[in-house]
């Protein structure tokens, strides 16, 4: 990942593997050159040592101070051979170690690059969460903004619930005044029925008493009529009988009884005339309330 590396552009892993390496492998060298070269020196001046001692042991053979001068020559030389067997044990041993030390290192890149590969696996996790807190975040936002819709929806659908209530009390108000007074005109119109059913009965009574005059009317019309008749009937044969010279007094006689049978018919017709009139305009007036 770019935030794990460092300015060089190497990884962690790798650039403590590449330190541990180099701290190895200088110490390494720098302890088989040390010995190299003093194995080197030691083994020039061994080879002077033999040369010069070649050389004194041809010239000075008869010589005692030539031949003490040789023995501390061969002591010199005994003594580089022994630093020369000393430092080629060392040289032995620091190679020895060193072989211990890259076995070391290898065993520390085996590692370092387990832990590499640890590390790249859990970079790879990471990275793997960080995708998907971004889906989830992503999501949560989605949900928050679908949420803040459905609650603006909801004060809404609230307020406007509200207004259709509001609405509907106010209808309901209306519609139970309206019951108020239909009421009361129930109740006006149920008094006026009674009122009319008792008119209605009265009008009926009077009726009945009306239809009964009336039938007594009829017949005494019809008793009446009978009795004209007979009049009549009387008076023609008077006529028939009457003598010439009485013709005058005979046409006051027909005409006074004309005149009066005459005004009786005219009354009786009136009286049931106004009687049916009157039976009628009860009836009306009833109906005319109740409409």
């Amino acid at each position: 990942m770019a935030e794990t590396t460092v300015d060089n552009g190497v990884p962690p892993g790798e650039e403590e593997e590449s330190a541990a390496d180099s701290f190895f492998d200088l110490d390494q060298d720098s302890k088989a050159g040390d010995i190299s070269q003093k194995l080197e020196s030691l083994e020039r001046e061994n080879k002077e040592m033999k040369e010069r001692i070649t050389t004194l042991k041809i010239e000075v053979e008869g010589s005692e101070e030539d031949k003490k001068l040789f023995d501390s020559i061969a002591a010199r030389a005994v003594e580089l051979e022994t630093e020369v067997a000393r430092l080629q044990h060392d040289l032995i041993t620091a190679m020895s170690e060193g072989e211990e030390a890259t076995h070391e290192v290898t065993e520390l890149k085996k590692a370092i690059a387990e832990k590499v590969e640890k590390l790249d696996s859990v970079e790879k996790e990471v990275d793997a969460v960080k995708k998907e807190k971004a889906e989830s975040e992503k999501k949560v936002r989605e949900l928050e903004r679908k949420v803040g819709l459905l609650e603006v929806k909801e004060i809404e659908e609230k307020s406007k619930k509200l207004r259709v209530e509001e609405e509907m009390r106010e209808k309901i108000d209306e519609k139970d005044r309206e019951i108020i007074v239909l009421k009361r005109r129930v109740d006006e119109l149920v008094s006026e029925l009674d009122k009319c059913k008792f008119e209605k009965k009265s009008v009926e009574e009077t009726l009945i008493l009306s239809e009964k005059k009336s039938k007594e009317m009829e017949f005494l019309i019809l008793q009446l009529q009978r009795e004209v008749e007979e009049a009549q009937k009387v008076i023609t044969g008077l006529k028939e009988k009457t003598l010439d010279g009485f013709n005058g007094t005979d046409r006051d006689v027909q005409l006074s009884v004309g005149a009066q049978d005459m005004r009786f018919n005219w009354q009786l017709p009136a009286v049931a005339v106004a009687a049916a009139a009157a039976s009628a305009g009860v009836v009306y007036a009833c109906y005319a309330r109740r409409r």
